[in-house]
């Protein structure tokens, strides 16, 4: 365990310096950002979209923004944050673009984009992308229960945003 944490340690202070030098016209250095980071993305955006060829649209697309608005990430440890961010509303983008499922979270997106971003993501793979909070704990690194936590914060949210429309 101690050898894992030490190299995520690792590797975000490489991401950090990385970033840190696109932000100084360093192209190369988004290529090694690309290189640490696209295979995550790919899972990440291939779990939503449940299909390998938009999955890889995803990846372009969710890239090609990173690069463009790389000067609005504020904090450069929050790169992957960040980057899980833009995957998340690429790959929800495209499935209201592509889908012709009558979900009722893409007739009121509006709802889904009023609760906190964690919450939202969570709900949104449990709920509609039918993933399990196992597969949502291993995707997202974090523990089955905080996915259960997040998952439940996320439906009394919901409950309390229908309850203030009268719904």
């Amino acid at each position: 365990m101690l050898k894992k944490v030490s190299k995520l340690h690792k590797n975000r202070q490489l991401i950090r310096a990385l970033v840190m030098r696109v932000w100084n016209d360093d192209r190369t250095s988004f290529a090694q950002l690309y290189s640490l980071t696209c295979d995550d993305v790919y899972n990440y955006c291939r779990h939503i979209l449940k299909n390998d060829e938009r999955a890889k649209e995803a990846v372009i697309t969710t890239y090609t923004y990173a690069l463009s608005n790389i000067l609005s990430l504020t904090d450069p440890l929050l790169f992957e944050a960040w980057l899980r961010r833009i995957a998340f509303q690429t790959c929800f983008d495209m499935l209201l673009y592509f889908s012709d499922e009558n979900m009722y979270v893409f007739s009121n997106p509006a709802e889904l984009e009023a609760i906190p971003f964690f919450e939202r993501q969570i709900l949104f793979m449990y709920d509609n992308r039918e993933l399990s909070e196992l597969e949502i704990a291993r995707l997202l690194d974090i523990t089955p229960r905080k996915v259960s936590a997040h998952l439940n914060s996320a439906r009394e949210h919901m409950l309390q945003l229908k309850t203030i429309k009268g719904l």
